[in-house]
C-alpha cells in the first residue's frame, strides 16, 4: 500500500467539521475511507450518525469501516435505530468488525477496489442499451 494518509479524530465534532470543510474535495476523490467506533459517548453518536452526515453532503460513496469490541450489540442497537433516521441502508453501507485482521483486509481490498473499480452488473447492463 502506497501514498496512505490518516486524519485521526478523537471526537465525532471533529470529523464533522472536517467532513463539511473537505466535502467538495472528497466527491472528486475516490480514495477516502472512514474507520469509526461503535459509539461516541460524550457526544452520544454512532456510525448512523456518521450515515446520516454523509449523506447530507452527498458522500453516500464514501465507505465506512466500524471497528468495535461489541459487533453483536452494536448491530442490534443500530438495527433498532436506523428505521427512525431514515438509514435503510445502513446494513450495505458499514462494515463492521471487532477484528483488526478483518479490518485490515477491508481497507486494502478497498484499495485495490479504487485502483481497479468493478462496474456493477446493472451499470453494465444500462450502458448497453440504446435509445
Amino acid at each position: 500500500i502506497k501514498d496512505i494518509k490518516i486524519d485521526f479524530f478523537e471526537k465525532f465534532s471533529q470529523a464533522e467539521d472536517y467532513l463539511s470543510r473537505k466535502k467538495d474535495e472528497i466527491k472528486s476523490s475516490s480514495k477516502l475511507q472512514i474507520i469509526c467506533r461503535g459509539f461516541y459517548k460524550d457526544e452520544n453518536k454512532n456510525p448512523l450518525n456518521l450515515l446520516f452526515l454523509l449523506n447530507q453532503h452527498r458522500l453516500k460513496h464514501v465507505p465506512v469501516l466500524v471497528f468495535t469490541q461489541d459487533k453483536a450489540g452494536l448491530q442490534h442497537h443500530l438495527q433498532n435505530q436506523a428505521p427512525s433516521m431514515d438509514l435503510n441502508d445502513w446494513k450495505q453501507r458499514l462494515f463492521i468488525t471487532s477484528s483488526s485482521e478483518e479490518l485490515l483486509t477491508k481497507i486494502k481490498q478497498n484499495i485495490s477496489n479504487k485502483e481497479h473499480p468493478v462496474i456493477p452488473e446493472k451499470q453494465t447492463a444500462k450502458s448497453k442499451k440504446k435509445p
